[in-house]
């Protein structure tokens, strides 16, 4: 029998033609980057994640902030917008979503009214994502959702200060959080 040789040709596995396309290649990149990070359809913490027992709300503004989803000033910056980094109410640091929510002395004041989150403050956390995932491995389905209606009403306060709206003093945001989190379990 005598065989007959074919011509290569390229063919492009991630469509169901088998050719290139820019949508494609784009589609692989956002998955590589958002390996490691807590989603909704990723394996491991992220199914921990999503069984956080508090409002919808409370859980999914969590996902936004570890997926680091917010519209801080350190993400149009890296995007080539020019503004300045710096956090508003603490001028020498940059504007985080970590910093915000648990480095800023106003956040650490709340964070210290509860001898429950003192081991956080020993583990020296590079990013909010870092942060929560220390959570996950080592709190109490109790603990984590008063962390996450915590930052909720961290942020919650941030955007109603800067909005010139009424918001929650800073030494109420602990006990309010208690009281939703016992209301909620």
């Amino acid at each position: 029998m005598l065989k007959t040789w074919s011509e290569d040709i390229l063919i492009w596995t991630r469509t169901l033609d088998g050719e290139y396309s820019v949508r494609s290649a784009y589609h692989i990149l956002v998955v590589e980057e958002g390996q490691g990070m807590p989603n909704s359809s990723s394996s491991g913490d992220s199914k921990e994640f999503w069984k956080i027992r508090a409002p919808n709300r409370i859980r999914h503004f969590l996902w936004q902030a570890v997926k680091d989803l917010f519209p801080m000033k350190q993400n149009l910056n890296a995007r080539h917008v020019p503004v300045n980094v710096t956090y508003d109410r603490c001028v020498d640091h940059p504007k985080t979503i970590l910093h915000c929510l648990w480095l800023c002395d106003e956040a650490r004041s709340v964070w210290w009214f509860d001898p429950s989150f003192q081991f956080l403050h020993r583990k020296k956390c590079r990013s909010f994502y870092d942060l929560v995932e220390v959570l996950l491995n080592e709190g109490s389905s109790y603990r984590i959702a008063l962390f996450a209606t915590i930052t909720w009403g961290l942020w919650q306060r941030r955007n109603r200060l800067r909005e010139n709206q009424h918001s929650w003093q800073l030494q109420e945001i602990g006990s309010r959080a208690k009281e939703s989190v016992r209301e909620f379990f």
